[in-house]
């Protein structure tokens, strides 16, 4: 397996760009530039799920979300032109697992340096909980557990792998156009060849979700921070070594399946590929040109 033996921080970065290059490719690029600028109303609803503030506690949460809202548009989607751009000029040629990886590491670079820019207001906001509002948490915590239990645990595993080829050939193909039977059955054999994670994946959901829970309940700690931190951060620190195996194994036939699909891109569908990233890189550049023009008018203010 091509990337077993890598540092386990990488892995679990490599696992997430997966996640978020699904999420991507179900998009389009206007959609997703609409979706941008509601992102506040989209974090305030998310979060309303779990808790629900006091007066100075959204004015603080408010202020927050705005704030990093405008860092990341300021400074992280032009970081997001350049790397699609750097993307679009490699994949004229065939990929190497090398650079594949690389551009993974990179990748994983970009989520990283938001979830550390957010974490430290984050913790600072969640010591402020009443415990009245840390026992809300909880129970909302655990409800979303049972739901993604009741959800993904009563599925087969024949109906699961049916569901993730077809999602997979779905998002596939709205990024390159119509795929041909030969790309089609390279998806069969790189879903028949995935591990099962989902056993481990809920119970590394309820591991995480007790010990954040627990954090919560010590939040006046002086470990607090720190703890909170490394649970909003990285995640994957609570990870079985069964789980941590099964992902590593699972990466690398998703790293091959990329590679494979690549290499099989008839000249159509490299046009179509092309005329996609180009979509979001002007998506990308067009979100940070606001930000610039927003904050030269504050400043001339």
């Amino acid at each position: 397996m091509w990337i077993r033996g890598k540092k386990n921080r990488l892995l679990v970065g490599r696992f997430k760009i997966l996640l978020l290059a699904l999420l991507v490719v179900s998009l389009t690029a206007c959609t997703a530039k609409v979706s941008y600028r509601f992102l506040d109303w989209i974090i305030a609803w998310s979060v309303d799920d779990y808790v629900e503030w006091n007066s100075q506690q959204q004015q603080q949460f408010d202020q927050v979300v705005s704030d990093k809202l405008a860092w990341h548009q300021g400074t992280q989607l032009k970081r997001y032109s350049e790397f699609l751009a750097q993307i679009k000029q490699e994949m004229q040629q065939p990929l190497s697992r090398e650079l594949l990886e690389e551009r993974m590491e990179e990748a994983e670079q970009l989520w990283t340096d938001t979830a550390e820019e957010i974490a430290p207001e984050a913790v600072t906001l969640l010591m402020t909980l009443s415990d009245e509002q840390v026992d809300d948490f909880s129970v909302n915590l655990v409800k979303n557990n049972r739901k993604m239990e009741k959800k993904y645990g009563s599925e087969s595993p024949e109906k699961l792998d049916r569901k993730r080829i077809k999602e997979v050939e779905k998002t596939i193909a709205r990024f390159i156009g119509r795929l041909n039977s030969d790309q089609k059955e390279l998806i069969v054999s790189w879903s028949s060849r995935l591990e099962n994670t989902r056993g481990p994946w809920i119970e590394s959901r309820k591991g995480w979700t007790s010990a954040f829970t627990q954090a919560l309940k010590e939040r006046q700690s002086t470990m607090f921070p720190g703890r909170v931190y490394t649970l909003l951060v990285h995640p994957q620190s609570l990870w079985s070594d069964q789980y941590r195996s099964m992902v590593d194994n699972n990466i690398g036939h998703a790293g091959d399946l990329i590679i494979a699909l690549q290499a099989s891109l008839t000249n159509k569908q490299q046009q179509r590929l092309n005329k996609n990233l180009d979509e979001w890189i002007d998506v990308f550049d067009d979100l940070s040109s606001s930000a610039e023009i927003t904050a030269d008018e504050a400043l001339q203010s």
